[in-house]
Parts: structure tokens; C-alpha cells; sequence
């Protein structure tokens, strides 16, 4: 028995430094080179193509339709009470649409890097 425990002891450590030598190993990998290692990651190292997931585009576009989507978009949301109501803007919004003549004196008014 106690040869069984000093054996899943010894185990169970030598799992752990192989983790950690291995870990150290892909941090020096991913620092030398990141593009390359994350293609090696993503990419199956026996056929070399990149892994697809075993589900339809039809069945993907409806869970994240159902999971991202909000069916009560269109409600709104009242103010919280707790809440200071927000000061009126200093300046007012320009709402007209821009100019071509404004926006030719903003491109002007610009410095040109190159020179």
C-alpha cells in the first residue's frame, strides 16, 4: 500500500514538472516567434489544415443569433433614479450636414507629415 501511494506521489510530481517545463518551453517559443506559434497551435500537425468546427454554418449562425441577439431591442430603458441627471452640452450639436468647403479648410489646416 504504502509503495502505491510513494508511487502515485512520485507521479503525480513528475506530471507537474513536465507541465512546467512545458509551459516554460511555449512561453520561449511564443516570445521568439508568436505568428508561428499560434499557427502551430491552430493548425493540425498531421494533415496541416486548419481545424473546423463539427458544427453547420446554419446551426453556428443560430446560436450566436439566440445567445447575441435581443428580442427587446426596441423597449427602452428608463433613467435610473439613483442617478444625477446629465448636465445639458456647453456647446450645441452641429447638426447640419459638413460642407465640402469645411472640409477642404480642415484638410488644410492640417500639417503635412512629409514636409
Amino acid at each position: 500500500r504504502k509503495l502505491i501511494r510513494l508511487h502515485s506521489k512520485l507521479k503525480k510530481q513528475e506530471i507537474a514538472i513536465n507541465e512546467r517545463l512545458e509551459r516554460k518551453e511555449n512561453t520561449k517559443s511564443f516570445f521568439r516567434n508568436p505568428f508561428e506559434f499560434i499557427k502551430e497551435k491552430v493548425t493540425c500537425k498531421t494533415t496541416g489544415k486548419i481545424m473546423s468546427p463539427d458544427c453547420s454554418v446554419d446551426e453556428a449562425n443560430d446560436f450566436f443569433q439566440e445567445r447575441y441577439s435581443d428580442k427587446d431591442r426596441s423597449k427602452s430603458i428608463p433613467f435610473p433614479h439613483n442617478l444625477p441627471a446629465p448636465k445639458d452640452p456647453t456647446y450645441p450639436f452641429a447638426l447640419q450636414e459638413v460642407s465640402d468647403e469645411e472640409i477642404y479648410e480642415y484638410i488644410r489646416s492640417r500639417r503635412n507629415k512629409s514636409a
